[in-house]
This record gives structure tokens, C-alpha cells and sequence, in this order.
């Protein structure tokens, strides 16, 4: 444990006896390597952190033991799997940056139909690179994915639907997702 690391300070336990009614923090699982539980700031319905018990700052960090590693990634897994047929989503992103906070943790990030909206936003991010008939192309035959995405979405989380909702309304929503995601999670894990 770091005494710096707010994942650290604010571990599952912490984070459920911080809660109210609706709770602060939507906690979805939690097992002997890792809990996860709903991002606040959901750019993207059903975006939710998988966070490592024990610090270890990054994934290549070598005190990974195997356990802990295997434990973890069948966790992300089954959550992942969970969130794209709970929620419908075409994809699930998964992300490991961590380098907001220190603390070895995954970003599973729903991925929902493309719009046309998204369409329109790829082909104006990679016109100039790609060139634009290899663009309309993409669009038109769905191959649009990768990080830009997850970027963009974050960049104007702000303006979803959701994140314009009040926060005590915000956190009853949240608190109802992780109820109906952590009944899902529990009869495919165990």
C-alpha cells in the first residue's frame, strides 16, 4: 500500500463505507485480487475501473505475481463480457494507462453502435492523413474503431446525456447500473 495512492487510501472497502444513499462510488465486484467498480464520469454507459488490490503502479511492474495477474485478467474478461451483452455494446475498449493515478488498473470502456455523428467526426480526424476516399471507405464499411474514439468520447464527456443529469441523479442511475452489473458479474464468476 502507498500512503499517496488515492486507489491506495480509497480501496473497495474504503470507497463502499464512504457511501450514502445514493452511494458515492458504484462498486460492481470485488474478490481477493481486485475490485471493480463504475467511473464516475461515464463518457460512456457502463464505463467501468478494474483496479488491482495490491499497489503495483503499472502492469509491467515484475512483483505482478502470476496469480494476481491471472486472477485479474479473468476478471476483466467476465466484466468486460458482462458489460457488452448487459448494456449492448458492439465492443468493449480495454485500457491500462496509468498515469492519472499511480496504481495498476484497467478502463473497460463500452463501445455502442457508430452513429452517424461518429462517422462524420472520424472522417473529420483522418482525412488529411488517411486521405478522404480512404476514409469514406472506412466509415462506410464500419472500420472506424481504435483510441481516437476512447479520446474523443472523454474529451466531451461532459456534454452526454447523462453527465447533464443532477448529481443526486446522476449517482441513483450509477447505483442502479452497478446493482444489475454486479448481480450479472456474480453468476458468471462464481
Amino acid at each position: 500500500m502507498s500512503s499517496q495512492c488515492f486507489f491506495c487510501k480509497q480501496g473497495a472497502k474504503n470507497l463502499a463505507t464512504l457511501s450514502v444513499n445514493p452511494p458515492l462510488t458504484s462498486k460492481v465486484y470485488e474478490d481477493d485480487t481486485c475490485y471493480a467498480i463504475l467511473e464516475l464520469e461515464q463518457s460512456a454507459w457502463g464505463y467501468t475501473l478494474v483496479i488491482l488490490k495490491e499497489h503495483k503502479e503499472t502492469i509491467l511492474d515484475e512483483n505482478i505475481t502470476s496469480e494476481q495477474n491471472d486472477g485479474f485478467w479473468k476478471v476483466v474478461r467476465k466484466i468486460g463480457n458482462v458489460i457488452k451483452r448487459k448494456l449492448g455494446a458492439e465492443n468493449v475498449y480495454v485500457c491500462s494507462l496509468c498515469d492519472g493515478v499511480s496504481h495498476f488498473h484497467v478502463h473497460l470502456i463500452p463501445r455502442y453502435k457508430w452513429t452517424d455523428e461518429h462517422k462524420k467526426r472520424y472522417i473529420e480526424l483522418f482525412k488529411d492523413r488517411d486521405g478522404e476516399r480512404s476514409v469514406k471507405l472506412a466509415t462506410a464499411i464500419g472500420l472506424i474503431g481504435g483510441f481516437w474514439y476512447i479520446a474523443d468520447t472523454e474529451r466531451n464527456f461532459h456534454k452526454t446525456d447523462f453527465m447533464k443529469l443532477p448529481k443526486d441523479e446522476q449517482l441513483r442511475q450509477l447505483a442502479k447500473l452497478a446493482k444489475e452489473l454486479a448481480e450479472e458479474i456474480s453468476k458468471c464468476i462464481h
